[in-house]
């Protein structure tokens, strides 16, 4: 058997440059012993390999280390920016609203005189661009809505936003051609006009405003990517949050979509754009899945005006109601299928005893 103790001896001689005549007389080793020690040499050599395998290993996984600190410093840094980023844009958004509209102020007056009607307006798909000069088409829905509440002695309105207030810029690359400002400066310039549209209302009636929260042009979209894929990012929960700051007396809803009662029928409210093909298919499925006896279904999206009868439920019909839109470009949609529509404002009477009475386009 090799003695290790004197392998290790007779090597250390060896690496000193001793020959073999003098480490045998010195260890008393003999031939036999130097054979040997070419094997545990070897044995050296291997070991020396597989250390220098597990530094290299050691100091790969040190650079990994060093690398995904790297990473993982650069997305916090990020994080950080981005969140100080929102909270400066936040404040100086409520700082804007509060300064520009603190002088507005909407008091709500109880209808003392009962009426078994109730008057919707319904306004959506203005897809505004940032072509500043295309908000007088608000202006004028205004006018528009302010002519049938005197004409009729109103007191109390349903104001309904279908969405798309936008154009966005995010949707396809032609659609690029026709923006004027990103889609930020359009939210801004299109809520504007808004809140000073339903401070002009407030001064003739009580008005509740109802809006959606999502809308197919108004979702952050990179260019390429699936209708939807989103769809909780959407610019319209930015609009209907700046309405809520700068008038908080508004008696005001919002939500992706809505069931709302109105003079005891409950209305489905959305935008859509999530009714692809058979729209009637689509309620159906919504109630089923909801658990909601829906009277009567609101939907912009379309750009046009119509009215589908659904079903009788015996003294009223149940309805898909389709408003009119309020922008002023021929969109990509009604070329593709050949239609189109006047910019207007729906408006939609409802009876208690009677459902849906009245029925109306307002030109703008």
């Amino acid at each position: 058997m090799v003695n290790r103790d004197n392998m290790k001896l007779i090597h250390e001689l060896r690496e000193q440059g001793i020959d073999w005549e003098t480490i045998h007389e010195t260890v008393g080793s003999n031939d036999v012993d130097r054979k040997a020690y070419y094997g545990f040499q070897m044995g050296l050599e291997e070991q020396s390999d597989d250390d220098l395998i597990k530094h290299a290993k050691t100091l790969q996984r040190i650079r990994k280390q060093k690398k995904m600190l790297g990473v993982e410093r650069s997305i916090n840094n990020e994080e950080i920016r981005d969140i100080a980023l929102h909270q400066t844009f936040t404040k100086q958004v409520i700082d804007a609203i509060e300064n520009r509209y603190s002088g507005f102020n909407i008091t709500y007056t109880p209808n003392k005189v009962y009426d078994n009607k109730h008057h919707i307006f319904s306004v959506a798909d203005f897809h505004y661009n940032g072509d500043i000069s295309t908000l007088d088409v608000i202006k004028r829905a205004t006018g528009e809505i302010i002519k049938v509440i005197e004409e009729k002695g109103l007191t109390e309105i349903y104001l309904i936003e279908l969405g798309d207030t936008i154009d966005g810029a995010t949707l396809r690359n032609s659609q690029l051609m026709a923006i004027k400002k990103g889609m930020v400066d359009q939210v801004l310039d299109v809520v504007d006009a808004y809140i000073k549209m339903i401070v002009k209302l407030s001064e003739y009636v009580n008005v509740k405003f109802i809006s959606v929260d999502s809308s197919n042009h108004t979702q952050i979209r990179n260019l390429g990517t699936k209708q939807n894929g989103l769809i909780e990012e959407d610019f319209m929960k930015v609009f209907n949050k700046f309405i809520e700051l700068a008038l908080p007396n508004l008696d005001f809803v919002h939500d992706k979509e809505l069931f709302i009662d109105i003079g005891g029928f409950t209305f489905f409210i959305a935008h859509g754009h999530e009714a692809k093909g058979n729209a009637l298919a689509y309620i159906k499925a919504v109630s089923t899945h909801r658990n909601k006896l829906i009277d009567y279904t609101l939907f912009g999206h379309r750009h046009h005006l119509e009215v589908v009868d659904i079903n009788s439920a015996g003294h009223y019909d149940k309805q898909l109601l389709f408003s009119p839109a309020l922008t002023t470009q021929l969109s990509q949609y009604e070329k593709q299928n050949n239609m189109s529509s006047m910019e207007a404002v729906g408006y939609f009477v409802i009876s208690e005893d009677k459902g849906l009475v009245e029925c109306r386009k307002l030109i703008v």
